[in-house]
């Protein structure tokens, strides 16, 4: 702003004639040369205090308390503090990795019983039965013959202590 407003300065006082604009003008010009005068003795006042703070600091207070708890034990608490720093990020990495392995192994690690599978021996099986016949002298045989399918098993009888034993039963998938 102050450039622009000098080069309009500079503009009117070529023109000749300039005595009422050109006094507005000055004003101007002198409003903002104090005005980044100010700034500028704020500028270098901010910079000498921080210059006398010292070097950049990093507020890391989970690293700090874990320092001084370490320092308690007898360790450099500079030290310490320093490796808490560069190490964070990774512990907090490696913690949730361990944590997604237990949780995997816990939902898959169970695993089914093998099925042990048996061969027969041949000699020790036991000699066929004879085929009851179909017609026992003229009656018809109350046995099911070995072939024919059996009835469906049903249910043993059980007295139903609350409503959701009235339930239908319905049969859930074993998983072991």
């Amino acid at each position: 702003m102050l450039r622009n407003v000098q080069k309009q300065h500079a503009a009117e006082a070529a023109s000749g004639g300039c005595k009422a604009r050109c006094q507005g003008i000055e004003r101007s010009i002198t409003v903002y040369t104090a005005s980044i005068t100010g700034h500028e003795a704020t500028i270098k006042r901010h910079e000498a205090e921080l210059a006398s703070m010292g070097g950049e600091k990093v507020a890391r207070p989970k690293a700090a308390a874990f320092a001084t708890a370490a320092a308690i034990f007898g360790a450099d608490r500079a030290r310490v503090e320093a490796a808490a720093i560069i190490l964070e990020p990774f512990a907090y990495s490696l913690l949730l990795e361990l944590t997604a392995i237990v949780a995997f192994g816990y939902a898959f690690g169970h695993r089914r019983q093998p099925v042990s599978a048996t061969v027969a021996n041949p000699s020790r099986q036991p000699s066929p039965s004879p085929r009851q016949p179909l017609v026992d002298q003229g009656q018809p045989s109350r046995q099911p013959s070995p072939t024919s399918p059996s009835r469906p098993r049903r249910r043993p009888a059980t007295v139903a202590s609350s409503p959701y034993d009235r339930l239908p039963h319905v049969p859930l998938p074993r998983l072991t």
